[in-house]
């Protein structure tokens, strides 16, 4: 203001109150971006889908917690085990990989992870030299898992076991999609920064937030099998949609394609046209639904499927995309981009998006 021009002039660097007040503001937007950032990186990891996993939940002196998990993430087996006893430990994984056809093994990273892993390298290395060498082990981020297993989702979903069997099995599932399982967790829980407790709590959640939904919108959702946690943070749905959208599932079984969303009670047409081109429906009677075109672009989809004289059952195929390959997006009486994006969608309409982020 007028009045404080002079004084602010005169007053040493980082003395004024309202420049630090804007210093402040902007090392916390800077702060929010970093943590973001972090924060869509492990969102977007790439999921280990298809796989039997074992996990381990690394500990001294009240074992190592461990779990398996079959390709639906279901549980299979639980067992502690003590670093101190490394024949055991070793033989005990042996019997889990050869009855349950494990393909992964994950090491939380907290205390006595270093022990653990030279445990499972060891075995590694042992069943190489018998001739099984499909077997790898990798590390996984506990931030956060402590956090999920005390909570009343994880109650819900596993009433009868203790936290430290919902630990390991929330690690195991970290392997096999990350993204559903983290968005579990609070994102101020997950480790993204190292002082975000110094930030306005506030502006931190939401950009947190923000980050979490822009990230399920970029990699879309299954419709017939995402849990209600995941199907939240849809553009369009929220908490109290998802939770009828999979209380509709259960009573009604699968859904047949993306129109049948309206069905749900609650859902209009303002909340469908917000949330479709996020939703995904797999083996249905539509094959469009498995990629990520709008329903309102459908009739440009088959404008380009009539160009390339194919059907949409070929959706996916050699067929399609070697007929896509001969021609050029100027070929289609559609904007070029346009056709350019449909054809892209077409080729990659069963593959996960995430595959190809490094």
């Amino acid at each position: 203001e007028k009045g404080d021009r002079w004084r602010f002039f005169f007053c040493p660097v980082g003395a004024h109150p309202r420049l630090k007040a804007l210093r402040k503001k902007r090392a916390e937007d800077g702060s929010c971006s970093v943590f973001r950032s972090n924060l869509k990186a492990l969102l977007l990891q790439t999921p280990l889908k298809a796989r039997n996993i074992i996990a381990i939940d690394p500990g001294f002196a009240n074992g190592c917690k461990c779990a398996v998990i079959d390709k639906q993430g279901k549980p299979l087996k639980f067992r502690k085990l003590f670093l101190r006893k490394k024949d055991d430990f070793m033989r005990t994984l042996e019997g889990f990989i050869a009855d349950f056809s494990v393909d992964i093994i994950g090491v939380g990273d907290g205390q006595g992870s270093r022990e653990a892993e030279a445990i499972v390298a060891s075995l590694v290395s042992k069943l190489e030299q018998r001739g099984n060498s499909n077997i790898k082990f990798c590390t996984v981020r506990e931030a956060g898992v402590s956090v999920y297993s005390c909570s009343p989702i994880a109650a819900k979903e596993f009433p009868d076991l203790e936290p430290a069997e919902r630990s390991a099995i929330s690690l195991a599932r970290r392997l096999l999609d990350p993204m559903t399982e983290l968005v579990k967790v609070s994102p101020e829980n997950l480790g993204v920064g190292q002082y975000q407790h110094d930030i306005n709590a506030k502006k931190l959640s939401e950009a947190l937030d923000d980050a979490v939904e822009q990230s399920v919108s970029f990699v879309g959702v299954d419709l017939n099998t995402t849990g209600e946690h995941l199907l939240a943070r849809v553009a369009g749905i929220g908490a109290a949609r998802a939770k009828k959208i999979v209380a509709h599932r259960n009573e009604k079984k699968e859904f047949k394609n993306i129109e049948g969303i309206k069905d749900v009670k609650g859902f209009g047409a303002k909340s469908f046209k917000q949330a479709a081109g996020f939703l995904r429906v797999y083996g249905g009677d539509n094959k469009l639904d498995q990629t990520w075109i709008h329903p309102e672009s459908y009739h440009l989809a088959k404008k380009v499927l009539r160009k390339l004289k194919m059907k949409i059952e070929d959706i996916g195929t050699d067929r399609l995309n070697l007929a896509a390959s001969r021609v050029t997006p100027e070929d289609f009486d559609i904007e070029e981009e346009t056709a350019k994006m449909i054809i892209d969608a077409f080729r990659n309409c069963e593959e996960d998006v995430r595959k190809g982020i490094k």
